[in-house]
């Protein structure tokens, strides 16, 4: 659970999720905030690098579509 406050906005925001490893190399983690912005992440390590999948979506207004990402880090 997280509670933050914007000086630019003014603004509370509260958020509650979850994180949970699905085996030693492999997290996902989803919340949501009370203005309905539900969030997931995938993110796989390795030795040598790591992925990181994630994506948003606004609950409160499905029709504007969604917001996906990905990364990847290589470490040498």
């Amino acid at each position: 659970m997280e509670v933050s406050l914007s000086f630019f906005t003014n603004e509370d925001t509260f958020t509650i999720g979850t994180k949970h490893q699905l085996d030693e190399v492999t997290t996902v983690e989803a919340r949501l905030n009370n203005f309905g912005k539900a969030t997931a992440l995938f993110q796989r390590e390795r030795p040598n690098f790591v992925l990181t999948l994630s994506g948003e979506i606004d609950t409160k207004a499905l029709n504007k579509g969604a917001k996906f990402g990905w990364a990847v880090k290589m470490m040498g």
